[in-house]
């Protein structure tokens, strides 16, 4: 199972034996052992946690549903409201995104239609409806979700103008992780689009067949001076 999947904030949606759903967020964990969250708010005796109570715990993350079975552990509410639930021995997944994405680092510009522009934005990973960009704090902090954006970018000497709407929006100290979702796209710019991300998986497929043929016909499968190795065969 994927440790890393857990980050501290995350919203977590709680599925109880009464088919009650109550929401609260992540605050830490400890590996093999426990979970922490927030203690659950509601209204209703069906809708209660309580200790040995045993429930279905959700939450999404980059493009995917994790899900997995819990008991209740401890309930404290001195000196702050902690609930305390089984870690996960097994968390199930799915995907949820409508596309692919494909691994990128290309140089973008956000602008408000008409307005202010910010130059210093990095996209990190697009698909044919989407994209994700990081920021520098300083500049993303106007950022609103939801509003029209247009982003400006090259992919394969392409010149891309897009509108957009902000779907998503984490701030971290020192950078803003922010999901695009591209509006009202020409057919011709999907296109380039596509095209754009067959090439990059091509590309992928390609090197990394070529790199498994090699090491086929080797006797052995890795050795030797790394100053003969190249970074990308690496």
């Amino acid at each position: 199972m994927d440790k890393n999947v857990f980050e501290v904030g995350l919203p977590i949606a709680i599925e109880t034996f009464f088919k009650s759903y109550l929401t609260t967020h992540l605050i830490g964990w400890e590996p093999d052992i426990c979970l922490i969250t927030g203690v659950v708010q509601s209204t209703g005796q069906s809708g209660k946690l309580k200790v040995n109570d045993h429930c279905r715990m959700r939450f999404l993350k980059d493009g995917i549903a994790y899900g997995f079975e819990t008991k209740i552990l401890a309930v404290s509410y001195n000196p702050l409201p902690l609930m305390f639930s089984r870690y996960p021995k097994d968390i199930q997944k799915f995907a949820v995104r409508k596309f692919d994405r494909i691994k990128v680092n290309l140089p973008a510009c956000l602008s408000v239609m008409g307005g202010k522009e910010i130059m210093d934005a990095t996209i990190t990973d697009i698909s044919a409806g989407g994209c994700g960009l990081i920021f520098p704090t300083r500049e993303g902090r106007a950022l609103t979700a939801n509003k029209i954006y247009s982003i400006t970018f090259s992919a394969m000497e392409s010149h891309m103008q897009l509108s957009c709407a902000v779907r998503k929006i984490k701030t971290d100290r020192d950078r803003q992780d922010v999901g695009i979702e591209f509006i009202n796209i020409s057919p011709e710019d999907q296109q380039k689009i596509k095209l754009f991300l067959e090439v990059c998986n091509s590309v992928v497929t390609s090197r990394t067949d070529f790199i498994l043929d090699k090491m086929k016909h080797k006797e052995k499968l890795f050795g030797g001076s790394l100053a003969d190795v190249s970074l990308i065969d690496m």
